[in-house]
């Protein structure tokens, strides 16, 4: 399974088109990372390892399901995290990799076998650090990042959420389970098919992900550095920021500036994001945040989706023949299913509900003439 997830990864690189740098270091990330699997299975087939001995196996697994999960995590937080961070765990799981090495060599010229009865149980506690740092790390770099991607994208980020959300937790649950696995066959019978199943469907939604990283490609690159506030600190943040007054001076040029925007249609781009948009408008995107944040008590993405649904509405009922797919791409939604959503968390219906809602209305008005 490894060597056929390795040319999913690599192919798609071929006709994936709109990812950027960090998308693509995690590629190669996670092509070394399956490959490392790959090997690590070949020689414990080959050479008998867990038939021969379970110590000499949990040596060889530590040995391998290191550089591994670095690798595999990495490619979570090379894409979340900002580069101060990434440099950090890069060093740190060069140096958990060298030691793990370093102890191997260590029990391998002690004793001459895998069998190393005093140095396994420190590899193991390192192993177990490690692991718990693995899966730690990159998923605080999510939850950082995942409010920002949510408010400064407009298109649809379902690829982004199942991504970090189920692929990832998916991954991690794996990972935390093979440290009690690799010394216990029986769970690692039970383990390692499920551990099989969670790296093809993480390589699935990361080569999934690529597809659909138009609307979120700018914002990921924002090189944000960890001040930026997380889900247990909004309700401080949100007392310092209505403490704030917005300047009047600002609020209209910036107004003016979106305005101008929407009326050129700027919204009917799919993909656009509060990056492309600032770039757009020749503002900068700390002042298109603060903008939405502090004046209009909003975020980017709430604010177009009004926009988008404002004009879904007026062109339904000015040509109620169009399908629900002419709308949603006319108005800048990326999928109809987007569309569905929109309608139904603001109107409670769906966009058919809604237009016979209007005929209805409109047929009452009609009659109420008549009978006038």
């Amino acid at each position: 399974m490894s060597l056929l997830l390795a040319p999913i990864i690599i192919v798609s690189y071929f006709i994936q088109e709109g990812t950027n740098r960090r998308y693509e270091r995690s590629r190669w990330m996670l092509v070394t990372a399956v490959l490392l699997l790959a090997l690590h299975y070949f020689l414990q087939m080959r050479f008998s390892i867990r038939a021969t001995t379970d110590a000499g196996a949990t040596v060889v697994n530590i040995l391998f399901y290191t550089p591994a999960a670095f690798l595999f995590s990495g490619s979570v937080l090379g894409l979340e995290g900002d580069r101060r961070r990434f440099r950090s765990y890069v060093l740190f799981g060069a140096m958990c990799t060298f030691l793990i090495l370093l102890l191997f060599f260590i029990g391998w010229l002690r004793n001459g076998c895998l069998e190393m009865p005093y140095v396994q149980p420190i590899m193991h506690a390192v192993y177990f650090v490690v692991m718990i740092v693995f899966v730690l790390v990159p998923w605080k770099a999510i939850r950082r990042s995942r409010k920002r991607v949510i408010n400064e994208t407009g298109g649809d980020i379902v690829p982004y959420n199942r991504f970090v959300g189920s692929a990832y937790l998916l991954m991690s649950t794996t990972l935390s389970v093979l440290v009690i696995a690799i010394v216990w066959r029986p769970l690692l019978f039970i383990i390692a098919p499920f551990g099989l199943f969670a790296i093809f469907f993480y390589v699935l939604c990361f080569v999934y992900l690529g597809f659909g990283m138009a609307s979120i490609r700018d914002v990921l690159d924002e090189d944000v550095s960890g001040e930026e506030s997380c889900g247990a600190d909004d309700d401080s943040d949100n007392k310092e920021k209505e403490s704030v007054l917005y300047p009047a001076e600002m609020a209209e040029k910036v107004g003016m500036a979106l305005d101008k925007w929407v009326k050129e249609g700027g919204y009917r781009d799919s993909s656009t994001n509060i990056s492309k948009v600032s770039r757009e408008v020749f503002l900068s995107r700390r002042e298109l945040s603060e903008y939405f944040d502090l004046h209009l008590h909003s975020t980017f993405r709430i604010w177009l989706s009004d926009i988008r649904l404002a004009e879904a509405q007026k062109m339904i009922a000015a040509h109620p023949e169009y399908s629900n797919d002419t709308i949603s791409s006319s108005c800048g939604f990326s999928s109809r299913s987007q569309l569905y959503k929109i309608f139904s968390d603001k109107l409670g219906m769906s966009p058919k509900q809604w237009r016979e809602k209007l005929d209805m209305e409109e047929q009452k008005g009609s009659n109420s003439d008549e009978n006038e």
